[in-house]
């Protein structure tokens, strides 16, 4: 006898679902040497001081945002290795995803693989602050459309705790829920991809006044790419082709009237589209300001599955969607040419 669907659904939600969260973790925590800023986070976790040490500056570690800091302390003294900032990481992150998907009105099961096959490598197995950061944001957003500020902007200043890139997202506060007439939407992503192609937004005299002493910067703008030859030019790859065609689908009026977030959802992934234009030619300030919007696909997704009567053909187009991307990130590779996620090693067979 087969289950009914409503077992099925039940088996899903609380012992499926349950258990490939737990995976998620296991695997982000126990990794060893994966992804491009591995050995960076293990030096910051090195010279993390402990606890008896975390006002003096005796660790001669280099500035790093207080939360990430303090989530390294605490897990040299609880775990005494990388393992625990990892699964701690991990943790924060799932439980700030479901958070959102709660407020979006999202049903996890229809979300989270979306997350693992869009996001999940790269905000735990690489830029991991940046990922804690993302997932706060993304809870701030859910308030914008309730016009709750404090709690939008409580949530922003967690997440700018991790990395401060998450500061960013405050001016969208006024923008996210402003209807864009459908011909202002193509000029403004044409003029972001003609402008970014013919000037590097980022060699100005006015951010040279402003970051010029920032040596992070510095090192982005000039001596990032010299490994590589040139400018790390995005330009329309098939998956920015592919997020504009989400935004012209998603901005027609059955979406925006669905539920009272479709606007901002629609919004913010059109700002994650622009970002990429404007800043194609430093790839690595794509990365972190595109990804503050990109994980709108998390929510926007799952809500074509239940539009349409065959299910069965959205769902299978929804995975060979997610199966591109999860293979695209799965097989990157950092601007040295090696591989970022794989060959998959734990801390259980590190020097084999």
């Amino acid at each position: 006898m087969f289950c009914s669907i409503d077992n099925r659904l039940w088996l899903g939600r609380w012992i499926i679902l349950p258990l490939f969260i737990v995976m998620l973790i296991i695997v982000a925590g126990l990794r060893y040497g994966i992804g491009t800023d591995y050995w960076s986070y293990i030096s910051i976790y090195q010279l993390a001081p402990r606890v008896s040490d975390i006002f003096s500056n005796s660790s001669g570690i280099a500035y790093i945002e207080p939360g990430f800091l303090l989530l390294n302390v605490i897990s040299k003294a609880l775990f005494g290795s990388f393992v625990g900032v990892a699964t701690i990481t991990c943790v924060i992150i799932l439980f700030n995803i479901i958070r959102a998907c709660k407020r979006f009105q999202i049903d996890i099961l229809l979300a989270l693989p979306i997350y693992v096959a869009l996001f999940y490598l790269s905000h735990n197995f690489n830029i991991i602050r940046h990922g804690i950061a993302v997932s706060f944001v993304w809870v701030a957003f859910s308030y914008v459309s309730e016009r709750k500020f404090f709690k939008f902007l409580l949530h922003v200043l967690a997440g700018a705790l991790f990395h401060k890139v998450a500061l960013l997202a405050i001016p969208f506060y006024f923008f996210l829920n402003i209807r864009f007439k459908f011909w202002i939407i193509i000029l403004v992503i044409i003029v972001c991809y003609v402008l970014g192609l013919l000037v590097n937004i980022f060699n100005n005299p006015l951010l040279t006044i402003l970051l010029g002493d920032n040596e992070k910067f510095e090192f982005y703008v000039n001596d990032y790419y010299k490994n590589i030859g040139g400018n790390a030019n995005f330009g329309l790859s098939i998956g920015t082709l592919l997020n504009i065609i989400w935004i012209f689908i998603i901005y027609h009026k059955w979406f925006i009237k669905a539920k009272s977030n479709n606007l901002l959802l629609a919004n913010a992934l059109l700002f994650g589209v622009c970002a990429v234009g404007l800043f194609n030619k430093n790839g690595v300030f794509v990365e972190r300001i595109s990804g503050l919007f990109y994980p709108s696909l998390i929510f926007i997704i799952p809500q074509f599955y239940l539009r349409f009567k065959k299910q069965w053909l959205i769902l299978f187009a929804i995975m060979i969607y997610c199966l591109f991307y999860f293979v695209k990130v799965l097989s990157s590779k950092d601007r040295f040419g090696n591989y970022q996620y794989i060959p998959y090693k734990t801390v259980f067979n590190e020097h084999l």
